[in-house]
């Protein structure tokens, strides 16, 4: 673990961003004075895992016009595995909690010379799980966010009628907990992605890696870890590498209580 990206930086081929969404841009600044590649022929391939939402539209906006000539940009649907810090560890240990089968990726510049570079050093970096595998383009990665767009639901779901101050007697379980009513507004969500995919490939984008969550996501990355498949609710909730998780909660002496500010 290093405080100073000074200190780990400079001289890199590959940076991974191992870090939510909300907080790409912080280490994008903080890592853009060490960005030097170590030959004037050779690029940085920096990435982020999740990179959705919209990890590139940072990247360039941050890293400016250096970015054609210094980067490859890479940007993951999500972690390759289900995991959690491990207490008092961060930045040196995690409790991996499940492999996904599958992930999706996709570069900047979006070339066929890029993609066959990229992909095996990447797979050799992961491991051989979970398989590697490049979507239509990066926009795709984005409009398949599932931390953006269904944990903000989840979260709804868990304590839509808590009355702001009795604490919780145990930590609720995040994807365990959920109910028909989450569930419903999970699917809800869905069905208006499915709508602004439908429109822009009107424009003639292609987004054909755009599918409903419970194909497109769950069965996909995690095809033989949910014991019950027959629903949308019951495949994440049945799903082994969810067990345990909980919601960030902060405790007290009379109990728990959610924890908003993370």
């Amino acid at each position: 673990y290093c405080a100073k990206p000074g200190d780990v930086v400079p001289g890199s081929d590959v940076v991974i961003l191992l870090v939510p969404a909300f907080a790409h841009a912080r280490y994008l600044s903080a890592i853009k004075p060490h960005l030097v590649p170590r030959e004037k022929t050779r690029k940085i391939i920096l990435g982020a895992m999740p990179g959705q939402p919209g990890f590139d539209v940072a990247a360039r906006s941050i890293l400016g016009e250096r970015l054609s000539n210094n980067y490859i940009l890479f940007s993951a649907i999500t972690l390759p595995w289900a995991c959690r810090i491990k207490d008092g560890c961060y930045g040196t240990f995690v409790n991996i909690c499940g492999v996904k089968d599958e992930l999706a990726l996709a570069v900047y510049p979006n070339t066929a010379l890029i993609r066959s570079t990229t992909l095996p050093l990447l797979q050799m970096l992961i491991g051989e799980h979970p398989r590697l595998h490049f979507d239509a383009n990066m926009l795709s990665i984005s409009l398949m966010s599932l931390s953006s767009i269904y944990h903000p639901v989840i979260i709804y779901g868990a304590f839509r009628n808590w009355d702001n101050k009795t604490p919780f007697k145990e930590c609720p379980l995040f994807y365990q907990g959920i109910d028909e009513f989450t569930a419903d507004k999970l699917q809800a969500c869905c069905d208006e992605l499915l709508d602004i995919k439908n429109v822009l490939e009107h424009k003639g984008i292609d987004l054909s890696h755009v599918r409903r969550v419970k194909k497109g996501f769950f069965l996909d990355h995690y095809p033989s870890q949910s014991t019950d498949t027959s629903t949308f609710r019951s495949t994440i909730t049945t799903n082994r590498s969810y067990e345990g998780m909980k919601h960030a909660m902060i405790k007290t002496e009379q109990g728990y209580i959610p924890n908003f500010q993370i």
